[in-house]
């Protein structure tokens, strides 16, 4: 290994747009080398080489998972396509019960709810209203 290039750690995460917590987490968990050096931390460039080509070869060809919806559709993970019957939704549950989709003269654009939902009245034990 060649010991020739180094840097001081706090300006070689800021050049690899690391933070210097991760490169000081690297350094603890000896995936890098560093020494100190008049009271400075330094870090051994071709250790992180090092690092980088071991990465490489652990994740192999490995992909991440697409946040494009159409090939999570192709790769069996989202919804049904359209024209499939889905899983039930709110909506339907919210049917049963006694909300409806209808709209209220009264007010525009206000969903219409067919019962009350508020709890029935009890009278108060001491005879007034509660």
């Amino acid at each position: 290994m060649e010991y020739t290039d180094t840097e001081p750690l706090r300006e070689f995460a800021r050049r690899r747009g690391f933070s210097p917590t991760t490169v000081y987490g690297w350094s603890d968990k000896g995936l890098i080398k560093t020494f100190l050096m008049g009271g400075r931390r330094h870090v051994v460039v071709s250790s992180y080489g090092t690092l980088v080509e071991r990465l490489i070869a652990e994740q192999g060809d490995a992909r991440r998972v697409s946040p494009n919806p159409r090939l999570r559709r192709e790769r069996n993970d989202a919804r049904p396509p359209h024209g499939e019957p889905a899983a039930p939704s709110q909506l339907s549950e919210r049917s049963t019960l006694g909300f409806s989709r209808g709209r209220r003269a009264d007010h525009p654009g206000v969903a219409a709810v067919s019962g009350s939902l508020q709890p029935p009245r009890r009278d108060h034990p001491k005879g007034g209203q509660g």
